[in-house]
């Protein structure tokens, strides 16, 4: 768990966003078509995402997190992010 906070704590958004999807259970294809993307072209979006070649705007951030049951604040949290905190957010 240690390790997993470490790369956490320094990872990008797109980086968190990954980690906390796979963390759920939810293929790029399966979160995707959660969020509402085209089935054809959802694990594309969401890839994009993930490699920071697109940004998220703030509402489709809120959905992100809505659906993979975390706080808002985990896709924006700063790098000063205690453990602790960490904990708190990805049980909201």
């Amino acid at each position: 768990m240690w390790a997993s906070w470490i790369i956490f704590k320094v990872a990008t958004v797109g980086r968190r966003l990954k980690l906390i999807r796979k963390f759920r259970g939810y293929s790029q294809k399966e979160f995707g078509v959660a969020l509402g993307f085209p089935e054809k072209s959802a694990d594309v979006r969401v890839a994009q995402y993930e490699n920071k070649a697109r940004t998220p705007k703030k509402d489709l951030q809120i959905k992100m997190t809505e659906i993979l049951n975390v706080s808002h604040e985990v896709l924006s949290l700063s790098v000063s992010t205690t453990r602790e905190e960490l904990m708190r957010y990805m049980i909201a």
